[in-house]
C-alpha cells in the first residue's frame, strides 16, 4: 500500500515537474508576451473575418497557440544562456511581423501571401523608406497602432490576473498545456511541409501549401517558397544555353520596347477620353499616325517579377514543365545577331531591388545577365527622363542590328516621387474620384501627374529614334489602383478575384510605334499592326510578337500567341493570377 502510494506520488511530482517546466516558457513576466502574441493572432484572424478572407474559426484559433509558445520559449531560451538582450530583440522582430500583417489585412485585404512575401523581398531600402513615409498617410496604419496598443493593455492586465488566480489553478494549468500539445502536434506538420519546402524545392513549387494557418507559418512558407524559386535559376541557365536559332533576317534593324510600371490605363485620356488629359504627346503621335493602341490587353499578374518570367520567357500554358524549361527573349536575340541593350531604372547591377532569394531574379543572375545583355547600364535614376539620357545614340546602333529593353520607375508607388518638382500639372481639385475624401484626391493627382510625366517620358523615347528605321512597343507590367472604385491606391491580393480588380490592377496599356522610314519600308507590318488594335491579348505573349519583328525563326517561336498574325489564337484563355479566366470574369461571352 505504502508503495503504491509513493508510486502515485512520485508519478504526480514528475508530471508537475513536466507541467512547470513545459509552462515556464509562458509562466511569470513571459505570460504577457505569450497573450500579447495570442491575442494579435487573433485580432488578424478576426480582421480577416470582417474583410471576408476565407479561413476556419476553429484552426484560426487553435493553431496560433503553438506558435506563439514557441515564440516565448525562444524568448526564455536567450534568457538562460545570459543573451536576454537578443531575446527581447527576437520578440519585438516578432511583434513587428505581427504588425506587418496587420496593416496588410487593413491596407491590401490579405494576409500575408507568397506574393506579399515576394514584394517584401524585392523592395531595396530606397523603396521601403518611401513607402514607410507614405504609410504613414495612410488611415490602415493608425488603425493598425491603435490595435497593437489595445492588445497591449488588454494582454497586460490579462497577464496580472493569470499571475495572481491561474497559478494556483492546477486544472486550468493543465487544460493550458493540453491544448498548447494539440496545437503543436497539428503544426508539426506544417512545419513539416515548410521544411520539405526548403530541401525539396520542385516538389514543394509543384505542390502549393493551401492551408497557411499563421502568421509565423505564412512568413516562413513565403520565404521558403521564394527561396525555393531560386533553384530554379539554374536550370533557366541550361535552357538558355541549349537554345538554338534557325535563321534570322532582321526584319526589323531596330526594335525599342519600353516597359513601364504600375499604369492604370483609366487614367490615361488615350484610353478614356472622359477623364484628365494626362497622354496629350502619346496621342499627338497617334493623330500622325505613327502611334497605333491595343485596346483590349491584360496582364497575367499584379506583380513585377511574376510579370517579368511570363513576359520575357518563351513559356506559355500549353507547355510541358515550367517556365525555366524555356529561354527569355532577350537571349534569342542576342543569339540570332541582335545587339541587346537594357537600360532600367530599377533592376541595375548591384542593386537591391532583386535579392537573389527571390525566384524572379532574371536580370541581375551574372550569368542570366551575360546570356541575355550586349551592354546595360549601372546607374539608376530619381526620375526617368534622367535615364533616357543613357539611350544608345543612332549610328551606334545602326551599326547593325539592335534590341533595346527600357525599364522606367513608370507610376510605382510613391506616386510624388515619380517626377520633379515643378513637374505638378493638374491640382486635387480637378480630381474626379469620389473616394478617399481630401486623401484620395491628393494621391490621385500625384499618381495622375506621374502620369503625365510618364506620357512626356515615352514620347522622349519614341521621338529620339523617329529618324531610323525602327519599331517601339510600350506597355506596363501591371496595372494599380488610384481610388477608382474603394479608398485605396496601390495593388492587393484577394483570395477572391473581383472584375473591379481585374480592371484597375491587371489591364494594361499596350502601343506600338512605328517611325516614317519603317512605315515606308514595312507598309504590310504597319497594316498588321492596326488590325490587332481590338485584338483581346494578354502580355505574356509579347515574346512571340517580338521574335516576329525580328525576323527570328526558333522552335520556340508560336504563330498562334503572335497578335499581329493573321494566324493569331482569338479564343484562347487569358489566364490571370494564375486561375482566373479574364474574360470569364468580366462576362465577355463564356470566356476564352
Amino acid at each position: 500500500m505504502q508503495s503504491s502510494q509513493n508510486i502515485t506520488k512520485r508519478v504526480g511530482t514528475a508530471l508537475q515537474r513536466i507541467r512547470s517546466c513545459l509552462l515556464c516558457a509562458i509562466s511569470g513576466k513571459m505570460s504577457w508576451l505569450f497573450l500579447f502574441f495570442l491575442l494579435l493572432s487573433y485580432t488578424i484572424a478576426i480582421s480577416g473575418k470582417f474583410l471576408h478572407i476565407p479561413a476556419s474559426w476553429f484552426f484560426s484559433l487553435l493553431f496560433p497557440v503553438f506558435d506563439c509558445y514557441l515564440l516565448c520559449l525562444v524568448v526564455r531560451c536567450f534568457s538562460h544562456v545570459r543573451l536576454k538582450f537578443v531575446g527581447w530583440l527576437f520578440a519585438l522582430l516578432a511583434a513587428m511581423l505581427f504588425f506587418g500583417e496587420l496593416f496588410t489585412l487593413f491596407y491590401y485585404r490579405s494576409f500575408y501571401s507568397v506574393y506579399v512575401i515576394q514584394l517584401v523581398l524585392e523592395t531595396d531600402s530606397h523603396e521601403s523608406r518611401e513607402f514607410i513615409g507614405s504609410a504613414l498617410q495612410y488611415p490602415a496604419f493608425w488603425h493598425t497602432v491603435l490595435c497593437f496598443v489595445v492588445v497591449a493593455v488588454v494582454s497586460y492586465g490579462l497577464a496580472r490576473l493569470s499571475r495572481k488566480y491561474l497559478h494556483h489553478k492546477t486544472v486550468l494549468s493543465w487544460i493550458v498545456l493540453v491544448v498548447i500539445l494539440f496545437s503543436g502536434i497539428r503544426q508539426c506538420s506544417t512545419y513539416g511541409k515548410i521544411y520539405q519546402t526548403i530541401v525539396n524545392p520542385e516538389t514543394a513549387l509543384q505542390n502549393r501549401m493551401r492551408s497557411l494557418n499563421t502568421t509565423t507559418v505564412r512568413i516562413l512558407y513565403g520565404i521558403a517558397f521564394n527561396n525555393a524559386q531560386t533553384a530554379r535559376l539554374d536550370n533557366l541557365q541550361v535552357s538558355i544555353e541549349q537554345a538554338t536559332v534557325d535563321t534570322c533576317s532582321f526584319r526589323s534593324p531596330l526594335i525599342l520596347l519600353v516597359i513601364g510600371e504600375s499604369y492604370n490605363k483609366h487614367h490615361a485620356h488615350i484610353y478614356n477620353p472622359s477623364y484628365l488629359q494626362t497622354t496629350p504627346r502619346l496621342e499627338a503621335l497617334q493623330s500622325s499616325g505613327n502611334l497605333t493602341v491595343l485596346n483590349d490587353v491584360v496582364s497575367p499578374y499584379n506583380l513585377t517579377s511574376e510579370v517579368f518570367k511570363n513576359m520575357f520567357s518563351l513559356w506559355d500554358d500549353s507547355c510541358d514543365g515550367d517556365w525555366t524549361c524555356y529561354p527569355l527573349f532577350p537571349a534569342i536575340f542576342k543569339k540570332a545577331g541582335y545587339k541587346v541593350w537594357f537600360l532600367t531604372n530599377q533592376f541595375t547591377i548591384g542593386s537591391l531591388n532583386y535579392a537573389n532569394i527571390v525566384g524572379g531574379t532574371i536580370f541581375n543572375s551574372p550569368q542570366l545577365s551575360d546570356l541575355q545583355f550586349s551592354y546595360r547600364n549601372r546607374s539608376s535614376y530619381d526620375y526617368d527622363l534622367e535615364l533616357c539620357q543613357e539611350f544608345p545614340p543612332l549610328d551606334t546602333l545602326a551599326a547593325g542590328p539592335a534590341l533595346v529593353i527600357v525599364h522606367l520607375m513608370g507610376q510605382h508607388v510613391n506616386y510624388s516621387g515619380r517626377y520633379p518638382a515643378g513637374y505638378e500639372h493638374f491640382q486635387p481639385n480637378e480630381e474626379p474620384t469620389l473616394f478617399g475624401g481630401k486623401k484620395g484626391k491628393e494621391i490621385a493627382c500625384q499618381y495622375d501627374n506621374a502620369t503625365y510625366y510618364n506620357d512626356m517620358v515615352v514620347d522622349s523615347l519614341f521621338r529620339t529614334i523617329k529618324d531610323a528605321e525602327c519599331v517601339g512597343i510600350y506597355l506596363s507590367d501591371h496595372g494599380e489602383e488610384a481610388y477608382d472604385w474603394r479608398s485605396l491606391s496601390g495593388r492587393t491580393s484577394e483570395a477572391d478575384m473581383l472584375p473591379e480588380v481585374a480592371r484597375y490592377q491587371y489591364e494594361i496599356p499596350f502601343m506600338f510605334y512605328t517611325s516614317d522610314t519603317y512605315a515606308a519600308r514595312h507598309p504590310d507590318i504597319v497594316r498588321q499592326i492596326r488590325n490587332a488594335a481590338d485584338r483581346p491579348a494578354i502580355s505574356s505573349d509579347l515574346a512571340h510578337v517580338l521574335l516576329y519583328l525580328g525576323g527570328i525563326n526558333t522552335p520556340f517561336y508560336k504563330e498562334r500567341l503572335n497578335v499581329l498574325s493573321p494566324d493569331y489564337d482569338m479564343g484562347r484563355k487569358r489566364i490571370i493570377k494564375g486561375d482566373t479566366d479574364y474574360d470569364l470574369l468580366m462576362g465577355l461571352g463564356q470566356g476564352r
